[in-house]
């Protein structure tokens, strides 16, 4: 599924699951509605503070469309991968990249991949972006 995203030679780090959250009854809540809600809470907020940056917005409205599409019990896994030159991180299900971060290997500065976007052109057919929050996400 990564190669859609990273054209150059990589090697994947690691694959975790994503630690389960629990509701006020102790139920487990899936993790596709966990990410939805997260989401949806940054496009909103992005849409108040930051109303000129649709190209943020777009990303955001992108990883949305990803999760919606995912069947609401598939489990979500955070990823990593490096390359010679770069970083990789991001989200994805059994079947389909939801979100892709790359930075540099020898920068801390972030570049963001464009969501859904083939390498070279033609139909997209995985998403790619952003982690607006930073720092790791919460795994098991």
């Amino acid at each position: 599924m990564l190669q859609e995203h990273i054209t150059e030679s990589y090697e994947v780090t690691e694959v975790l699951e994503f630690e389960d959250e629990l509701d006020s009854q102790g139920q487990p809540i899936p993790h596709r509605e966990v990410w939805l809600r997260r989401y949806e809470g940054r496009l909103s907020r992005l849409c108040q503070i930051a109303p000129d940056r649709t190209d943020i917005h777009r990303d955001h409205e992108s990883i949305i469309r990803a999760l919606q599409a995912i069947s609401p019990t598939e489990r979500l896994f955070h990823w990593a991968a490096q390359s010679s030159a770069r970083e990789y991180h991001g989200m994805c299900s059994m079947r389909c990249v939801v979100s892709c971060l790359s930075h540099a290997r020898n920068t801390a500065s972030a570049t963001q991949a464009e969501p859904g976007a083939p390498p070279n052109g033609g139909p997209a057919s995985g998403l790619g972006n952003s982690d607006v929050d930073g720092g790791p996400p919460s795994v098991s």
